[in-house]
């Protein structure tokens, strides 16, 4: 009795499948066309972000050696001016050449004290000697800018752009040399970088002997690396439409998937047979290709 009962069983379930099979190969097949489309994509996202690092490598390059940058600058004197207050500047109060002198601004006179040189990430005071400094290292809003003796620690290492209008921003606390007020004897103080004009400063240099450099970029070094940014822009752009295009395989193969899960459904339903059974991996596999969806749109927006 129980031989008859599984054999009953066993010719459901086969034609069950059997009936199910188009649809349950379509999923699969789906299936592979999104995996396939994500990898492609996955290789295109990488070469992307290589060519997009290129780019930015030789921008940067340009920028320290072009005109007004630091390498163009070199150790010549140059003067910080406040962005929105021009005639002010950034100096050492009192022409003081001691530890712990305050950094303020200053209507602009051209004194020694208002003269700065750049010394790799730091900015060293012609006066003094001394390096503009975060007091003790301190990262709180508010901490005190001053001169100290030039040590190459993170409170004296500074990023900035001297060729354009740029913040003076720590890198050992991640925060802004900024000047709430625009009086003279306004004490510099460290504060959250906000973009604001009490961080913004226009550097004037007063020569360009970093020319005079032996090692000084020709201007074959120049247009060499002017061809390559364009070149790197350029792969970095066809790649995101690499991407793109996968995205969108990505998208139809989960419509694809879609369709067949519901006539699949819908072919359970009218043999009154439970949703899904008939289709053994193939339900794995939808949401495998959904997720890969997922993925590939993130690639696509650039996250």
């Amino acid at each position: 009795m129980l031989g008859k009962v599984v054999a009953t069983a066993s010719a459901e379930w086969q034609r069950e499948i059997a009936a199910q099979s188009t649809e349950r190969s379509q999923i699969i097949d789906a299936n592979r066309d999104a995996t396939q489309a994500l990898e492609t994509g996955a290789k295109a996202l990488g070469e992307m972000l290589g060519q997009s690092w290129t780019a930015d490598h030789l921008a940067r390059w340009q920028d320290y050696w072009s005109p007004g940058g630091a390498g163009w600058i070199g150790d010549s004197p140059m003067i910080v001016h406040i962005h929105a207050a021009s005639d002010k500047c950034l100096e050492v109060a009192g022409h003081s050449k001691a530890d712990g002198a305050v950094v303020q601004m200053y209507t602009c006179h051209s004194g020694a004290n208002q003269k700065w040189r750049i010394d790799g990430d730091a900015l060293v005071n012609v006066n003094s000697g001394k390096c503009i400094d975060v007091k003790t290292s301190g990262t709180a809003n508010g901490t005190v800018i001053q001169q100290w003796t030039c040590n190459q620690t993170g409170a004296q290492q500074w990023e900035f752009t001297p060729n354009r209008t740029t913040q003076l921003r720590n890198t050992g606390s991640g925060k802004c040399l900024d000047l709430h007020t625009y009086a003279n004897s306004q004490d510099a103080w460290l504060w959250q970088c906000n973009g604001t004009d009490p961080q913004k400063f226009d550097i004037v240099a007063s020569g360009h002997n970093g020319t005079d450099d032996l090692d000084y970029p020709t201007s074959g070094q120049f247009t060499k690396a002017s061809r390559g940014v364009l070149s790197a822009r350029v792969r970095a752009t066809e790649q995101l439409e690499v991407i793109r295009q996968q995205a969108q395989i990505a998208g139809m193969a989960v419509t694809d998937s879609d369709e067949s899960l519901n006539t699949a459904y819908a072919i359970a339903d009218s043999a009154g047979s439970p949703r899904g059974r008939a289709l053994l991996v193939g339900q794995q596999k939808d949401q495998v290709t959904k997720a890969v969806l997922r993925r590939a749109e993130r690639d696509a927006q650039g996250r």
